[in-house]
């Protein structure tokens, strides 16, 4: 059919729409000319290009391993078994957006998998690869077509600063993005253990499926079918010594390649490599720092015959593909033809030396070579990091001096924080001089109280006397009163607030107060809080009044909101509320929300509605959010829809803004005021037959504009659209529709949606059997659509049941359909059993839903279970379910089965527990232990061995202190003070 008309040109919406009515066309595949037709008028996204046209190996598919009689970079792909839920999920995001991640290791085909099911959902969309969190940030504003946003390696666009944030991402998926990343379980469990961390609530909004490097016994029968064909994947199935995938991109055979490589130099030189990367330095690696690096690797024999070109001969073999496929070290193209900027270590030898060189202790050479050659602020706050968590304080310290001269406000104070707990006090003072020397107000405000704890008289006078306040006022505290006197008088004239309050303490009052007034009253009438409050209770017992509330009125004109709630509250008191209207009306800007309703008050009853318009739009020009809506709803109010939209969409939009692990007071009123404004917006935008942006709102992820726009198309008679929507998956439309239907009496063409698996429509119709007063009725009409019902119908059911306390049946029903597991009527069900203590029903309950795939159910028969005296019960369930969460972790120590709690984190494929490892080593008095953890860089070790050691008196406490102060060589020795590594 074709759609362009004689000139060649795509016809516009309306046009399209009229000739897919000519046409007959039903309304389901009109959706997907509709959605053709937008995909060919908008605008290309920057770099992308087709799905069907991405080539595998620029996405991160590795080259599989060469073998006569095959071709191409990549074999036939062997389907997965993750594959199905992979592709539901990405689905099921096509018009409103997905964030979907694959998590697995190195080489075991998650990337593969990834692109084979976009391949499969998306082939004609646009694929956009960015390079960087920016790149992904500047596609959120454009009206692009959606597109397939490509993460492969998520963890590279997490690093901390301006890395990918969760407000980036929604905001894609509200444009009809599907974003779809990859990840490695150490990675990916190191980030969503700190719950409260922006990455991990990044994370935990994605749709997670893992990728195992093992295959199933399915999986390997699809793999025979497909080496019928393809030789590598014969070769693959034949090995022994790794997975299918692994050895597709020769993984054991780079191990190899490393491990027994016939020269010293390239096996330090790979060494190098691999310790860097773990150890934090992401970026890409240059020839001067592998030859400052791997000497440390070699012996002295070896250092003193290296053959000159030993560096050139190691490199080479460290950059030779193996099989055709990867290589240890992979070559970084520099700005011009032929030039090598640096190398890349294989992600297969980053994951094994994860792993084989945890506890290995990394050459001195190696850390001086990273210090000397860093030049990122993401690597160096991970350098920093590891070198800190293995007492090597010698290579941190440059470290922290390189990120606090590149900027990096966390280096500064983690800085401090160290010479702090080191009780290095010259060297943190000399600190603290120099950031407030650089102009650092907290830094400076550090220093002067450091000098004031420790009474350093001198410096801090000297500091006053050069113009410091905070000194002043500090130094205040330790003179004699004429002195101090002396020094905070310029200070409180230029109306600093604690010199103004400081000084008023000091004078004398037996002389009178007036001296004490002069004092404060600059300060107090420049916003001051505390000089304000000050000023004006000793106005008030003095008997000025009506002075008082002059200097209060200067304080809220000073944008002092302390006072302006101090100024309402007398005047409410004295019932002269009107007389603040014009104060309120210049200082709107920054009176409070109470002020701001008394004033709407005021000027409503007064009639002076363009007063009020005009002051509301000056507190919104201060970003106050609810100001927005209190001017829309007056405009509405006034005839002037159009406008309220206008002064509305700024509001509504700013959800995006906020990001998600902000919980403050602050973030929650901006939240509620984000929520009523679309509210409002969607109602006006409805009253204004405003239909393309209300479909736009919706398809953004706006939850007012879908039922606004269902109701318009309801009203106006469009079913065929209502419909149209509903079939897409507008749950809105699939609800507005069944009412429809209900409200006109089509019980038959309702009992027909529902059948179909409409969960709305099954819905509506039990609730008009319930109506008549027939339960049984409903539920047995709901029993019916069991096998095809939509989950939302099957949870109704399954509420209805347990309304009656029929567990069996609702048993039942979970076996059928364990997809309605995570419902609402069966989460209230479990919760009431357990309230009442019906302990086996709940169990029993609980374990249907952790069959049906519920995550959190398993946990939960887990608790009860322990909670009931049978904890062997219990870790057998966590064994199966949950083999490396904490809660296992937890009853195996409580059972006193300490050795097998370590062993479990130990083996923990993604570190995600690591971190109690040194707890509970420090808590046996594993003392060797310990220095190992420490050695492998496991947070919290040297606290723990520093405190086993002092327990222990193994050693003398001078040596524990230096081990806190100095730390370690990285030859494990202790550290002497001196010149810095």
């Amino acid at each position: 059919m074709p759609i362009a008309n004689e000139k060649g040109s795509f016809p516009g919406e309306p046009e399209l729409r009229t000739y897919l009515a000519v046409c007959e066309v039903p309304p389901h595949e009109a959706e997907r000319w509709l959605a053709a037709h937008e995909r060919a008028c908008a605008p290309r996204p920057p770099g992308a290009v087709s799905v069907s046209e991405a080539r595998p190996r620029d996405l991160g598919v590795h080259a599989a391993i060469r073998c006569p009689g095959t071709e191409g970079e990549v074999p036939a792909y062997i389907e997965r078994d993750v594959d199905a839920d992979l592709r539901t999920a990405l689905r099921r995001g096509a018009d409103q957006g997905a964030f979907v991640l694959l998590v697995g290791g190195s080489s075991v085909g998650k990337t593969r998998t990834l692109y084979e099911a976009v391949l499969a959902e998306f082939p004609h969309r646009w694929l956009v690869h960015p390079a960087d969190p920016g790149e992904i940030r500047r596609l959120t504003p454009s009206p692009h077509v959606p597109a397939v946003i490509w993460l492969d390696e998520l963890q590279r666009y997490l690093r901390s600063g301006d890395g990918l944030d969760p407000g980036t991402v929604r905001a894609l998926m509200r444009a009809g993005q599907v974003v779809v990343g990859t990840m490695w379980p150490d990675e990916y469990g190191a980030r969503i253990a700190r719950q409260d961390a922006p990455d991990a609530k990044l994370l935990a909004s994605a749709s997670v499926f893992t990728v195992d490097g093992s295959f199933t016994r399915a999986e390997r029968e699809r793999a025979r079918q497909v080496a019928l064909t393809d030789g590598r994947v014969r070769l693959a199935l034949e090995s022994r010594d790794a997975g299918l995938t692994q050895v597709l991109a020769a993984g054991p055979e780079l191990v190899r390649w490393w491990e027994q490589a016939p020269e010293p130099y390239a096996r330090a030189v790979i060494t190098a490599a691999v310790d860097a990367r773990r150890l934090g330095m992401e970026s890409t690696l240059t020839t001067r720092f592998l030859a400052d690096a791997a000497p440390g690797y070699l012996d002295r024999i070896e250092r003193a015959t290296a053959p000159g070109d030993w560096l050139e001969r190691a490199v080479a073999y460290a950059t030779t593909p193996l099989h055709g496929a990867a290589s240890a070290l992979t070559p970084v193209a520099g700005d011009a033809m032929g030039e090598v900027a640096g190398y890349l270590c294989a992600d297969y030898l980053l994951q094994h030396g994860r792993t084989s060189r945890r506890t290995a202790m990394v050459p001195a050479a190696c850390w001086e070579a990273l210090v000397k050659h860093v030049g990122d602020v993401g690597d160096g706050s991970r350098l920093v990091r590891s070198a800190r968590n293995r007492m090597l304080f010698g290579y941190a310290e440059p470290l922290y001096r390189w990120l606090v001269a590149n900027g990096d406000m966390i280096a500064r104070h983690d800085y401090a924080n160290l010479l702090r707990e080191q009780g290095r006090r010259s060297d943190l003072l000399t600190f603290y001089r120099e950031q407030a020397d650089a102009g650092d107000r907290v830094f400076a405000g550090s220093l002067v109280s450091h000098l004031q704890l420790h009474g350093d008289i001198g410096e801090l006078r000297a500091r006053a006397v050069d113009g410091d306040v905070d000194a002043a006022v500090a130094v205040a505290w330790l003179l004699p009163a004429e002195e101090a006197v002396r020094l905070l008088r310029p200070h409180a004239a230029a109306a600093h607030g604690e010199a103004a309050t400081r000084l008023a303490h000091l004078l004398d009052r037996e002389d009178g107060l007036d001296e004490v007034i002069a004092a404060l009253r600059p300060a107090a009438e420049a916003g001051d809080e505390g000089a304000a409050d000050e000023l004006v209770f000793l106005l008030e017992e003095g008997g000025r009044a009506e002075e008082a509330l002059e200097v209060l009125r200067a304080a809220v004109a000073a944008g002092n909101k302390s006072a302006c709630e101090d100024l309402t509250y007398r005047y409410e008191e004295a019932g002269r509320l009107h007389e603040l209207v014009p104060l309120w009306r210049s200082a709107i800007e920054v009176i409070g929300n109470y002020e701001v309703c008394l004033l709407q008050e005021e000027l409503r009853r007064q009639a002076r509605l363009e007063e009020w318009e005009e002051s509301l739009r000056r507190r919104i020009a201060t970003d106050d959010h609810w100001s927005a809506l209190y001017l829309a709803e007056l405009l509405q109010e006034r005839g002037r829809s159009e406008e309220a939209v206008q002064v509305l969409r700024p509001v509504a939009n700013a959800e995006s803004e906020l990001k998600p692990w902000d919980t403050s007071d602050y973030a929650a009123d901006r939240r509620r005021a984000c929520s009523e404004a679309q509210e409002l917006l969607a109602d006006l935008l409805a009253e204004l037959k405003r239909e393309d942006e209300l479909v736009a709102r919706a398809a953004g992820g706006d939850e007012w504009a879908a039922p606004r726009l269902a109701d318009l198309l309801a009203e106006q008679g469009r079913e065929t659209e209502l419909t149209a929507r509903a079939a897409a998956g507008d749950p809105s439309a699939a609800q507005r529709l069944a009412r429809l239907l209900a409200d006109q009496g089509r019980t038959a063409e309702l009992e027909a949606r529902a059948a179909a698996g409409d969960g709305p429509a099954a819905i509506v119709r039990a609730d008009m059997l319930m109506k008549d007063g027939s339960a049984a009725q409903a539920a047995r009409y709901l029993w019916s659509l069991l096998p095809a019902g939509h989950p939302d119908a099957v949870d109704r059911l399954i509420g209805l049941l347990a309304r009656d306390d029929d567990i069996p049946e609702v048993l039942t029903v979970l076996r059928a359909r364990p997809d309605a597991a995570d419902g609402y009527a069966i989460s209230r069900l479990v919760r009431d059993l357990e309230k009442q203590g019906r302990v086996e029903e709940f169990l029993e309950l609980q374990r249907a839903r952790a069959a049906g795939g519920d995550p959190l159910a398993s946990s939960e028969v887990a608790r009860l279970l322990a909670a009931h005296g049978r904890a062997d019960e219990a870790v057998e369930l966590l064994l199966k379910s949950w083999p490396d969460g904490d809660q296992l972790i937890d009853l195996l120590v409580e059972q006193g089965r300490v050795d097998e709690a370590i062993d479990r984190i130990r083996s923990s494929p993604d570190g995600s527990t690591h971190y109690r490892l040194a707890a509970l080593l420090g808590k046996q008095g594993r003392t060797e232990e310990l220095r190992l953890e420490v050695r492998a860089g496991t947070p919290g070790a040297a606290d723990r061995l520093c405190e086993l050691l002092h327990v222990q008196g193994t050693v003398g406490e001078e040596h524990v202190r230096s081990l806190r102060t100095y730390g370690l060589n990285a030859d494990g020795s202790l550290r002497q003070p001196g010149p810095l590594h």
